[in-house]
């Protein structure tokens, strides 16, 4: 699937509502009213040059030499005065840095004699301390911290650099997730919900897809793609890139990713491990999903989504969406594009790109999936909606409190990475309800993967 943290850059300024689509008017559900950047995301150059709105500017002061006037046309301050203020400043200031450095000596004085006068007192304690530590360990074989947590404590909470799950995809038997924090690749067994490997990639991890028996993954500042053996946990090919791999889907031995710097489209044949195509699309293409015979590119940086034949026979097509459209997937004869400055999800025909209908869903929303039971929007802001299809219309999910940056589907099941959260979500969409949460805190940190993962033991 594709990464899925929002790489801001691209907006000037949050719009207030989607664009005007190419032609025909959509049909709207609920207001467009436009949302702030989430946390951490203010895209630059959105600051104001000058004074704040509804303030005046700063007076105009004139330049050059000569009198000064004021206001009124009068004449300025007398010179003599202004000399003479400054100098009392000066004087003043000169003042109050002699009192500091008197105060700054005096204090190093006292601080000397009290470490002095202590010193016995700290000595018999440190004697003490030894005297305790070896009587409680008289064989003095002291194991220290156990192995693989580097804080000396079997308390998960105590480990150190948090998880970030970025994007997920799935194979038979397993679960892929990148993890933007550490630069890894871990496994989840399905069955039994434990993470059972890691990969090391480096980087910062983002896309993940499974093609040609390996798992592919991309990274936002790397200049390749990683091949990696899914059954010997050892990255076997890197292909070369141009530039970055941010978002990534397979289609049969075809690799798609998303380089959000040089607004290009990768294809990378599998099955050789080569680097075959590389297609122009909008400003900071994010996501990417292929589905019969055509690629969707969201392009975050230009409100647009672009349309590609896989065979050639045509140009590619953008489509114009709304606010900063992050992800795109195909089902029941529409395309489903988030947008997540406006808080909407825009639906479009899945031949002809024309707008279908504009609905609102929750603050910031960022990963989505379609299944038989509806389209689900995840949002960054902790909440997760169904779509209705039949009457474009998004219900809240309840007791679904959580921050989806990507999603795959697996049958009646979602897997939802929770970038925030530090968790891997598997939600059950025939009962509406979270089926499971897998915390990866639960089984190390980063050091633990740098190291070479091995699984804890059963404490059973």
């Amino acid at each position: 699937m594709s990464d899925d943290f929002w790489l801001p850059g691209s907006q000037s300024s949050p719009p207030s509502g989607p664009p005007a689509p190419p032609s025909g008017t959509p049909q709207h559900w609920g207001p467009t009213e436009g949302f702030p950047p989430p946390p951490g995301h203010q895209p630059p150059g959105s600051g104001h040059a000058g004074g704040a709105p509804g303030f005046p500017g700063p007076p105009n002061r004139g330049g050059g030499f000569g009198p000064q006037q004021n206001a009124d046309g009068g004449p300025g301050p007398d010179t003599g005065s202004r000399l003479t203020v400054v100098l009392l400043s000066l004087a003043a200031l000169v003042a109050v840095g002699a009192l500091f450095i008197v105060f700054v000596v005096l204090r190093q004085s006292s601080g000397d004699s009290s470490n002095r006068s202590d010193g016995g007192d700290d000595r018999t304690e440190n004697s003490n301390d030894d005297e305790s530590e070896s009587s409680d360990d008289p064989d003095g074989s002291d194991e220290g911290p156990a192995a693989g947590d580097p804080s000396g404590s079997d308390d998960p909470s105590s480990f150190g650099a948090a998880f970030q799950p970025d994007s997920v995809a799935v194979d038979a038997a397993s679960v892929w997730v990148t993890d933007a924090a550490c630069g890894v690749v871990v496994r989840i067994d399905k069955q039994t919900e434990e993470v059972t490997g890691a990969v090391v990639v480096g980087g910062s991890a983002s896309g993940v897809a499974i093609a040609a028996n390996s798992v592919w993954v991309g990274a936002r500042d790397d200049d390749h793609v990683s091949q990696i053996d899914p059954d010997e946990f050892v990255v076997t090919t890197e292909v070369e890139l141009p530039g970055s791999a941010l978002g990534m889907t397979a289609d049969g031995d075809d690799i798609w990713a998303t380089d959000p710097f040089a607004g290009v489209l990768y294809r990378i044949d599998a099955a050789t491990a080569q680097l075959v195509e590389t297609t122009p699309v909008g400003l900071d293409p994010h996501h990417v999903t292929v589905v019969d015979g055509t690629a969707w590119v969201t392009n975050n940086g230009d409100d647009t989504v672009t349309m590609i034949d896989v065979d050639d026979s045509g140009p590619p097509v953008d489509v114009a969406v709304g606010a900063a459209p992050l992800h795109v997937e195909v089902g029941g004869g529409s395309a489903w594009v988030t947008n997540t400055l406006d808080g909407t999800v825009t639906r479009l025909d899945d031949q002809t790109g024309e707008p279908e209908a504009v609905i609102e869903v929750g603050m910031w929303p960022h990963a989505l999936a379609y299944t038989d039971d509806g389209v689900w929007v995840g949002t960054e802001s902790g909440t997760f909606w169904r779509i209705d299809p039949d009457t474009n219309t998004a219900a809240l999910v309840e007791d679904a409190t959580f921050s989806s940056i990507d999603t795959v589907v697996d049958g009646t099941d979602i897997w939802i990475a929770d970038a925030l959260g530090g968790t891997v979500i598997r939600f059950d969409t025939v009962t509406a309800s979270v089926g499971s949460v897998v915390d990866l805190a639960d089984f190390g940190d980063c050091q633990t993967f740098e190291g070479g993962f091995e699984p804890r033991p059963d404490p059973s």
